[in-house]
């Protein structure tokens, strides 16, 4: 098992995992359980014990954690708390899972951006923090909804319209459309758009399909048009972004942890 220490430098440190499993222990004493995808906020008073404040990351597989400080957190937050959203809360908030979906795209670049990163950190910490993400207030606001999240989640290749899902959701369109514009912000088949390129995304990234196995996996009829909407929304070609991979860049006060 790989044990290692991460320094905590900061009010307000953000641990996001990239891939494999592992547990990450805050200075403080308690631990989290970290999967693919999941994203860990501490927060800390900052005082002159805090200089020396360290993370133990246990790892029994090759893993990649991006860690970031944000210098600036909120006073009221200025305390000792940890605030964990897994991958499943995540993807029902739009704001976070875009900024975070771009963190990736920014760190597979092979020279990122530090300013880019560090706007992004912030933005990251702010919508992770927003009081109805922390307190884990259900995003879904009616059954509707939520049944129609279970149902998008677990089929984005669907030949989904606004009519089938609420059907299936029992519900009216025009009822099924505004619980779901006004509890995720976006309309439900635009939502489903941003879901299945988020997962073409995670396909390349994490998977030997070719492009036209991830088109028909994420319910593209065709390998062109699945080119188009993916440069359209990550701005580069399906091929483009795949050969791109490379290590992630380190920033000023940004880190790539592995553990092998």
């Amino acid at each position: 098992m790989e044990d290692r220490e991460l320094p905590c430098p900061g009010p307000c440190d953000l641990f996001f995992s990239l891939s494999g499993f592992f547990s990450l222990q805050r200075p403080e004493g308690d631990t989290v359980q970290l999967a693919p995808g999941d994203l860990v906020v501490f927060t800390s008073a900052l005082t002159a014990a805090n200089d020396q404040r360290r993370a133990r990351l246990r790892a029994t597989q090759r893993v990649e954690l991006w860690r970031a400080t944000v210098a600036r957190a909120p006073a009221a937050l200025r305390t000792q708390t940890t605030h964990t959203l897994r991958a499943e809360q995540i993807a029902t908030e739009p704001r976070l899972c875009g900024a975070l979906a771009l963190l990736r795209l920014e760190l597979s670049e092979p020279v990122g951006s530090p300013v880019a990163l560090a706007h992004l950190t912030e933005l990251i910490a702010r919508y992770a923090l927003e009081p109805r993400v922390r307190q884990s207030c259900p995003p879904a606001s009616s059954p509707a909804l939520q049944r129609a999240l279970e149902l998008l989640h677990g089929d984005p290749a669907g030949r989904w319209t606004l009519q089938r899902l609420a059907k299936a959701c029992g519900a009216s369109r025009a009822a099924l459309a505004r619980h779901f514009s006004k509890g995720v912000g976006l309309p439900p088949l635009r939502y489903l758009a941003e879901l299945r390129l988020l997962r073409a995304a995670e396909l390349l990234l994490e998977s030997d399909l070719s492009l036209a196995e991830v088109a028909a996996e994420v319910g593209y009829d065709s390998e062109f048009a699945f080119n188009r909407a993916f440069k359209r929304r990550h701005g580069l070609p399906p091929g483009t972004f795949r050969r791109r991979q490379q290590p992630s860049p380190a920033g000023l006060r940004i880190q790539l942890a592995r553990a092998a």
